[in-house]
């Protein structure tokens, strides 16, 4: 399937979460982003069985944290990065996105000999393989939701009073003693 490009200021997101309320929310967020604008598009799997055999041959054993037993679901998902990776054409400033829900893909992607064999399987630079994301962190990146408490406050260090600016006026000469000071 193609993917259409973003405008300059616009960013692509592309979604293969699993579950309706990650999805939901990656879509939410996309909404509320401003700057830059986010337009997400959901995936279809489908592409990956042509990278099955590649993959096999590539990459003959499984990379943790997928198991033999998940095999299929690893070449799922790799095929599934490849194959969007390929689609997905940058333009504009923003680099699309890959948000999933699943953590293996997303540690996978972040290994760099795993991403090297990858795009080599691809035929493509390691640069060209898109960014995955969590979609649990996906807000936080966006900077739609914040966490964490907000910063003090200060009130700027300004004389208020006519007494207070003498201080000021008084304490010009200053005696600094030889040493380091940080």
């Amino acid at each position: 399937e193609k993917v259409a490009s973003p405008a300059e200021d616009e960013q692509l997101v592309l979604v293969y979460c699993q579950g309706e309320q990650e999805k939901n929310d990656v879509l939410t967020c996309c909404q509320a982003s401003q700057r830059p604008r986010r337009r997400h598009q959901k995936l279809e799997v489908g592409g990956w069985k042509r990278w099955q055999p590649m993959l096999q041959s590539g990459l003959p054993k499984v990379p943790p944290p997928y198991t033999m037993a998940e095999r299929e679901a690893f070449w799922v998902d790799a095929g599934t990065l490849l194959d969007v990776s390929l689609s997905a054409t940058r333009s504009g400033r923003w680099p699309p996105l890959l948000v999933t829900d699943n953590e293996n893909l997303c540690q996978v992607a972040a290994l760099g000999h795993i991403r090297s064999k990858l795009a080599e399987i691809a035929q493509i630079r390691d640069a060209e393989l898109l960014t995955v994301v969590m979609a649990a962190d996906f807000g936080h990146l966006c900077g739609v939701l914040v966490s964490g408490n907000p910063l003090d406050q200060c009130e700027p260090l300004v004389a208020e009073t006519k007494e207070a600016e003498r201080q000021f006026e008084s304490a010009k000469d200053v005696k600094v003693t030889c040493g380091v000071y940080v």
